[in-house]
């Protein structure tokens, strides 16, 4: 190691191996700012502080003496709260029916965000007949389909169908507004339901809760617009 160091200092110049170790660690903080998950942001933060001290270590000064002290600091922190990190994600496990969802929802979504996600609703099962949304007034709530069917009606016509892996209440969420249509539930089904106030404030407090929920709302309708678009163009073609 002496050695390794003795070299690049007469290839760098006299600082020149401390110089390369404060160049690496600000590498791996501009990685770091560069990741949305907090878990290994901290773990950058971390090995750029290690750097920070072995630049210290390898050429000593003043200056460098006092950035290691403060970067031990913030490494310490940041191994605390990556070691709580840890154990939440290790504490928050999917159950079976929360797997199905998950894998056929939000598949390209970190388990861990999406399980914080879920934890914030409540299973729910509806019987046929029972009534989701109604035209014109403002839902309670959202609803994710785990398993079933409904009906979408608009002034008393039946428009569009719902089932698996689909929300309901989805554009009044985003909107604010009162239902655009009348959702009614036509098989036995299971849902994962938030209810709309708590939503709300989740998702203004947390900036990757919001994110998820939008992303996913967003694809859903993609999906049902394809498939409105497609029906329309094969009741077209068949007249």
């Amino acid at each position: 190691m002496d050695q390794t160091i003795h070299q690049l200092n007469q290839y760098l110049g006299g600082q020149g191996a401390s110089a390369l170790f404060i160049v690496f660690s600000f590498a791996l903080n501009v990685a770091a700012y560069l990741l949305r998950d907090i878990l290994k942001l901290r773990v950058l933060a971390v090995l750029s502080s290690l750097c920070m001290i072995t630049a210290a270590f390898v050429a000593p000064s003043d200056y460098l003496s006092v950035s290691a002290f403060t970067h031990g600091v913030l490494a310490s922190i940041n191994v605390v709260q990556s070691a709580i990190l840890v154990r939440e994600r290790m504490d928050r496990t999917f159950t079976g029916e929360e797997r199905r969802l998950k894998d056929s929802v939000f598949a390209a979504l970190d388990d861990f965000q999406v399980k914080k996600l879920f934890d914030y609703a409540e299973w729910v099962n509806y019987e046929p007949g029972s009534v989701l949304t109604d035209q014109d007034h403002e839902p309670i709530s959202l609803w994710l389909t785990a398993e079933g069917s409904a009906e979408v009606e608009v002034d008393g016509a039946v428009v569009a169908g719902i089932g698996d892996g689909e929300f309901i209440g989805e554009m009044s969420f985003l909107e604010n507004t009162a239902a655009g249509a009348t959702v009614i539930v036509k098989t036995p089904s299971r849902y994962l339901m938030w209810r709309r106030p708590r939503l709300k404030r989740i998702c203004e407090k947390d900036s990757e809760i919001r994110d998820i929920i939008f992303s996913a709302i967003g694809a859903d309708m993609a999906r049902k617009i394809n498939r409105l678009n497609r029906n329309v163009w094969l009741n077209e073609a068949r007249s």
